[in-house]
């Protein structure tokens, strides 16, 4: 039976991402760690066999990464995602040049809350300590600029250059082209069951799928929703629980009824309100005349049973948003709404890094995970697909992950807390 380097569990945003960069992944030197020397990360003998799986179809809609719209931004209230951003940026204008497609569309981004509500400032110190600094706004100044949204003398906002909405199936579907045309295979309907030692020797791990057994020198598992489940019942670590929840989450379309040229995507930025619930906004791109508002966050759910309709507490809070702050949008009820999921950690952080088995050797760690991206991750898919693959086929990655190890408090538990998620922070 041949051995894959690394076999990657789940063809979402972050296993398609981290499916492409292992592919192509080269020898460079690790930057603070000597020019040369014994500690230098080595190339593969070989450029890395790659093997992308996923248990439904390709480009599905079933868990996180489906849909015509994420928002893309710089504007963070921590200026470490700032940082993060820059470089995802920098991957995601590399990608769309080697695939020669274009799959983000620039439109500008308004942060806003009340004047005395700090996000705002942070946002500014974050833009500002990326070197994209951002421009602070009144109420009324903004009513000047963007008329379809009436936002009160008492709020104020921040607007960044740097912000726009990247189309997610299609990001997903360059992705896996890139991943494909680099030479690794990538399969849909291959569910993996379970992921244990022993192959090769002891040396390998045996992915378990209902197309059969994949050996692999090295596993990542990016499977979204399923990621808890699929760790729970794989490679038995004495009852320790991966704490990353799924939630079920709600977008709506709402039609502009009212001089819709307004909330046109060369008009109108993408927008996040600050003040609770957290509501997030995309202009008029995906369907004619309707704007995606929805709300962030959902309740708790199970990825294999969870049903598809809309949290009606959430669409009402979204109809009170529209109503009150874009004008001549029909807040009555949306024209149509959609659900995905979110997978959740307790600190909103994600977590990327290796899972030590009691069989690693020489060789270092042999299983990764990419999890818990909170409902803000799939910005920064090129990041962190490069940051697994550096890990799975280099042994490390020039990107700062410090933030994201799963050693930190709360990431894992030897007896599960259940869904106990906070949705509430404002990392979209």
């Amino acid at each position: 039976m041949s051995v894959w380097d690394v076999v990657v569990v789940g063809a979402g945003i972050m296993g398609s991402a981290t499916a492409a960069a292992a592919a192509a992944t080269s020898c460079r030197p690790v930057e603070g760690r000597g020019g040369g020397g014994d500690d230098q990360v080595r190339e593969p003998a070989s450029p890395p066999s790659v093997l992308l799986l996923d248990q439904f179809d390709l480009l599905h809609n079933r868990g996180s990464s489906h849909g015509l719209s994420r928002i893309v931004r710089l504007a963070y209230d921590d200026a470490y995602y700032s940082e993060l951003c820059v470089l995802a940026f920098k991957l995601w204008e590399q990608a769309e040049q080697s695939a020669g497609e274009r799959v983000i569309t620039w439109t500008g981004g308004l942060d806003f809350a009340r004047r005395d509500n700090p996000t705002l400032e942070a946002v500014m110190a974050a833009l500002a300590a990326v070197g994209r600094p951002g421009e602070r706004l009144t109420g009324s100044e903004v009513r000047r600029r963007f008329p379809g949204l009436r936002l009160p003398d008492d709020f104020a906002a921040v607007y960044s250059r740097d912000a726009g909405v990247v189309d997610a199936t299609a990001a997903v579907r360059m992705y896996q082209r890139l991943a494909r045309a680099r030479g690794a295979r990538v399969e849909g309907r291959t569910k993996v069951l379970d992921i244990r030692e022993g192959g090769a020797g002891g040396k390998t791990l045996e992915v378990v799928t209902n197309r059969g057994v994949f050996l692999a020198r090295k596993c990542v598992v990016t499977a979204g929703a399923w990621t808890r489940k699929l760790l729970m019942r794989a490679v038995p670590r004495d009852g320790v629980v991966l704490e990353a929840n799924p939630i079920k989450t709600a977008v709506a379309y709402w039609r502009c009824a009212q001089q819709p040229e307004r909330f046109s995507g060369a008009r109108f930025p993408v927008f996040i309100s600050h003040e609770p619930p957290l509501i997030y906004s995309t202009p008029c791109l995906e369907r004619a005349g309707l704007i995606k508002v929805a709300v962030h966050g959902g309740p708790p759910c199970d990825p294999d049973t969870r049903d598809f309709q809309p949290d009606p507490d959430d669409m009402a809070a979204v109809a009170a948003f529209v109503g009150r702050f874009l004008d001549g949008v029909d807040a009555a009820a949306p024209v149509d709404a959609e659900t995905c999921m979110y997978t959740l950690t307790k600190d909103n952080d994600f977590v990327v890094d290796a899972l030590p088995l009691s069989g690693d050797g020489a060789d270092g760690p042999r299983l990764f995970v990419g999890a818990g991206f909170s409902g803000h991750g799939f910005k920064m898919g090129p990041v962190i697909g490069r940051a697994l693959a550096d890990m799975a086929v280099l042994g490390s990655t020039e990107v700062n992950i410090d933030r994201f190890r799963i050693t930190r408090t709360g990431v894992l538990s030897t007896v599960s807390t259940g869904n106990e998620v906070n949705a509430t922070r404002s990392r979209l």
